[in-house]
């Protein structure tokens, strides 16, 4: 019997439940900026999206903080909200800061000081995809929250930005309050140039680990972090195929998690690769060499795997990667209304996706 839970335990079987967003965990969007007048301490409106139930219902909320580019949150199995943060401060279900949760990414470096955009620290990250919550696999009620640790390169005209360290935050409850608290800190994972934004993770083969991907930059390498009960192992891979200038954008997996995609803001530049959930690594990588010249950095798939999507600025394409020739295959599917926002009056074009 012993020998047998031990050739289980090694076994790489594909999990039914491959992303983050697929098992309760995910199911909650939450943005908002606006100053909710009269609250002391300052507090902000939002609204949060659930769409636990399959179906998405929005309400509005009081929030301890406002969100710039970058929200990422984690409910429990049931759906509840747990912890959310806007990278650089971390909230409860309750909608306050939890203890030591403020001041992520302030440290020092051999690049600059003790943080790199502290005029953003009353907005919030300006990068998508700067951060991501995980459950630490068999530990209840913990959590870690990788994060790029983003540094605006002095003397530049637009405020050049680089990712600079990969940084590890851990969340746990208190045993006697059962409140949450940050016990780690702006611990550095990874000591290297990184992509901006453009952190993704999805289920490990077995079920129960999980991969983080994290982009070297420039953009041929990526890091590989297995996150295990006791252990997060590292390692570096190599996306294969032609790469082209890819700095920044969007990226994500598939429901099932054997798709992964990639693109640019500034002109598509996307791959689509297959990925080995069981290795780490990527393969038959499908792109199109006709690119887009209009600013878009979204990508997402279809439930069952059969379209990819990205967004540029006012148009929606397809491309059907069950086709024979994947560049072909490309198909416009939605044209902008031109709607204008009654507040700001600006267009409301498209910007980032994610798969549902």
């Amino acid at each position: 019997m012993k020998l047998l839970r031990i050739i289980i335990a090694f076994l790489c079987f594909q999990s039914l439940h491959a992303q983050v967003s697929n098992q309760g965990l995910n199911n909650l969007r939450l943005l908002g900026y606006l100053i909710e007048p009269g609250t002391n301490p300052l507090t902000f409106k939002g609204l949060i999206f659930d769409s636990y139930t399959g179906f998405e219902a929005m309400d509005s909320i009081s929030l301890p903080f406002r969100f710039y580019s970058n929200s990422s949150n984690m409910s429990n199995m049931d759906g509840d909200l747990q912890i959310y943060t806007n990278g650089f401060k971390i909230a409860n279900g309750q909608h306050e800061v939890i203890a030591n949760g403020d001041s992520l990414t302030f440290i020092s470096n051999e690049i600059g000081s003790h943080t790199p955009f502290y005029d953003w620290y009353t907005w919030g990250a300006p990068i998508p995809q700067t951060t991501v919550i995980l459950p630490i696999p068999e530990k209840q009620g913990q959590y870690y929250i990788f994060e790029n640790h983003l540094y605006e390169i002095p003397n530049t005209p637009l405020g050049s930005i680089w990712g600079y360290h990969l940084l590890l935050h851990q969340v746990e409850k208190d045993s006697l309050t059962n409140d949450f608290y940050v016990s780690v800190k702006n611990q550095i994972r990874i000591a290297d140039t990184l992509d901006i934004g453009m952190l993704s993770a999805v289920k490990h083969g077995n079920g129960r680990d999980w991969w983080v991907i994290v982009h070297k930059y420039p953009w041929v390498k990526y890091y590989k972090l297995l996150i295990t009960p006791d252990t997060i192992y590292q390692s570096m891979g190599n996306f294969p195929g032609p790469q082209g200038y890819i700095d920044g954008g969007n990226i994500g997996f598939s429901k099932d998690g054997k798709l992964f995609g990639r693109v640019m803001q500034n002109g598509w530049f996307g791959r689509v690769y297959d990925f080995n959930r069981c290795t780490g690594d990527f393969s038959n990588l499908r792109y199109d060499t006709v690119l887009s010249s209009y600013s878009h950095a979204g990508n997402a798939f279809s439930p069952r795997g059969k379209y990819f999507y990205f967004s540029e600025s006012s148009k929606i394409w397809r491309y059907n990667l069950q086709a024979a020739n994947f560049a072909a295959s490309k198909e416009l599917v939605y044209t902008h209304t031109g709607f204008i926002d009654p507040i700001f009056n600006l267009p409301s074009n498209y910007w980032t996706m994610d798969t549902p």
